[in-house]
């Protein structure tokens, strides 16, 4: 005969005096892990949110005031965005918008049209991206940023231009509206003619007596009522549909990256960058960028010594522009640096860029970010993994554009699960995924912060090598 073994309790005494047991939890207990939700079901939301958001600005229109703005650079200095625009956390500035028109019409004299491609160093929260592409209408104007919280604040400024453009897709406010006209006097305005009768004077209510209100009898003989127009809804598909078709007026793109990844930007013909309190090596580097770029020809700098102190070769100096700094009003002066031969790499250039874009074999779409290929994509946020790419992401549909921010909007705000934690990664561990980005990052750094030529020329070729052996192939962008 087995002993019967019974549940360990806790005798508790309640106020009335009355024994209550309760079970003691076991030490033994072990607490099933929740499941982490699956990422293919987190990008089905994120795509379900962005369907629900752009049908209800099609159909709705954009009660945001900024979209609905005819000032297509007023909203980027109103708001609160505006007010952390001089940062602590990798944003030394900006500079003001009279500044930067002039920068940007300096930049059209040496070439920048509708085939030139400006690049932002160190964009921000988009503002230089925002004006050049306003008042030059380049062929695409992008921007790279590492401060998160600055990646953020060009994303939603980002937003706010997309959402008007799917206003303007679906002809809100296509009618002009009535203004009525200002006097001076407080006569009454009576028409041209001569009048003739009281009823010319006359002004038709519909004040009746509240008992008589259902009446029909009794209301204003000269009123009528407006006939109704019924106005079917607009099938969600089609509406979708259509976006993914319309392109964009403005063809932006902002990156989150460090700048020392790339090791050039073909695909660019401008650069600009504020600067001014960036780390000397970064700027040497910026320098090699921008000579190893086949199709840029202009770089517009804050620093004034690059050809001496810099190795900046086959260049001068085209102009110096005298610039204020936004908030703090502290005076700078923009160098605008042009390649010696820049009438015979824009006429290449040109060319170059349209082969690039339109012959290449068109990026397949994914929907988590990652594909098991035999090689994962490791930098931080999974952004396009050159120039061209970027440019790419600017030329996209609405609908692909939109769909992108707001992934990675989620990515960024949601809690950091990036570089997961999970035990698994579509077969790779975690603890290699990290490994993986703790070498990038670490090669990186080392290129920020080295002067000498040679180890530079190591560096780089090291992390060319890790670039080619770990990134995918595929595109992550939607195409």
């Amino acid at each position: 005969m087995t002993k019967a073994t019974s549940t360990p309790t806790r005798v508790a005494h309640t106020r009335s005096g009355a024994s209550k047991k309760t079970p003691i939890k076991s030490e033994k207990r072990t607490r099933t892990p929740k499941s982490s939700p699956c990422r293919e079901n987190d990008d089905l939301d994120i795509v379900a949110l962005t369907n629900s958001k752009l049908y209800s600005i099609c159909m709705d229109g954009c009660d945001d005031v900024k979209a609905n703005s005819d000032d297509f650079l007023g909203f980027l200095f109103h708001g609160a965005t505006n007010n952390i625009s001089t940062s602590t956390v990798g944003m030394y500035g900006e500079i003001k918008l009279s500044s930067l028109l002039t920068i940007c019409n300096t930049m059209v004299e040496y070439g920048l049209d509708d085939k030139s491609v400006v690049l932002d160093l160190g964009s921000g929260r988009g503002v230089p991206n925002f004006v050049f592409s306003a008042n030059a209408h380049p062929f695409s104007s992008i921007g790279i940023e590492k401060c998160p919280m600055a990646y953020l604040n060009s994303i939603n400024n980002m937003c706010t231009v997309l959402n008007r453009d799917v206003v303007k897709s679906r002809d809100f406010g296509k009618n002009e509206i009535v203004k009525s006209e200002e006097t001076d006097t407080f006569e009454t305005v009576t028409p041209k003619r001569r009048i003739k009768t009281e009823e010319d004077y006359s002004v038709y209510t519909q004040l009746e007596d509240p008992y008589m209100e259902c009446d029909t009898a009794a209301e204003t003989p000269d009123l009528t009522y407006a006939p109704e127009v019924f106005t079917p809804m607009v099938d969600v598909t089609n509406v979708l549909d259509e976006l993914k078709h319309q392109p964009t007026t403005h063809g932006l793109a902002f990156v989150n990256e460090d700048i020392t990844a790339y090791d050039n930007f073909d695909g660019v013909t401008h650069f600009y960058s504020f600067d001014v309190a960036m780390e000397k090596p970064l700027i040497n580097n910026m320098v090699y960028q921008f000579m190893n770029t086949k199709t840029a020809w202009l770089f517009a700098s804050f620093v004034g010594d690059l050809i001496t102190n810099f190795d900046l070769k086959d260049c001068f100096i085209a102009a110096k522009i005298f610039c204020k700094m936004y908030i703090s009003g502290e005076s700078r002066i923009c160098f605008v640096y042009v390649k010696n031969n820049w009438r015979e790499i824009k006429q290449n250039a040109d060319y170059s860029i349209l082969k690039k874009l339109y012959t290449t074999k068109k990026e397949k779409l994914t929907t988590d970010g990652y594909l098991h290929t035999g090689s994962i994509n490791i930098n931080q946020w999974n952004e396009p993994q050159s120039a061209i790419d970027v440019i790419k992401l600017s030329k996209l549909s609405l609908y692909s554009q939109y769909l992108w921010y707001l992934k990675k909007m989620h990515k960024m705000t949601r809690p950091r699960i990036t570089r997961s934690s999970s035990e698994s990664y579509y077969g790779y561990s975690a603890k290699r995924r990290n490994d993986l980005c703790n070498e990038r990052d670490a090669l990186v750094e080392k290129i920020a912060n080295t002067t000498d030529r040679n180890v530079l020329n190591r560096y780089r070729q090291e992390l060319k090598s890790h670039i080619s052996s770990h990134f995918k192939k595929v595109g992550t962008y939607p195409g």
